[in-house]
């Protein structure tokens, strides 16, 4: 009977590892989703001004062809 709360002990133990660790991969997925959202958004701010650039150069090109 003394080895049933040493056993239960380690149980308990080894649950909270898993609990932890689940925790902190639950916590990752926010950070990584973040970082993608976050890479998104500049791809997204690099290629508007790539638009922008070319709408420039478009406009520039049609007043010497208008001239």
């Amino acid at each position: 009977e003394a080895l049933k709360p040493e056993i239960e002990r380690e149980l308990e133990v080894s649950k909270d590892t898993v609990i932890k660790t689940v925790k902190n991969v639950e916590e990752l997925k926010p950070e990584k989703e973040a970082e993608s959202r976050v890479s998104k958004g500049i791809e997204e701010l690099k290629l508007l001004e790539a638009i922008e650039e070319m709408k420039l150069k478009l406009d520039g090109l049609e007043s010497k062809l208008n001239e």
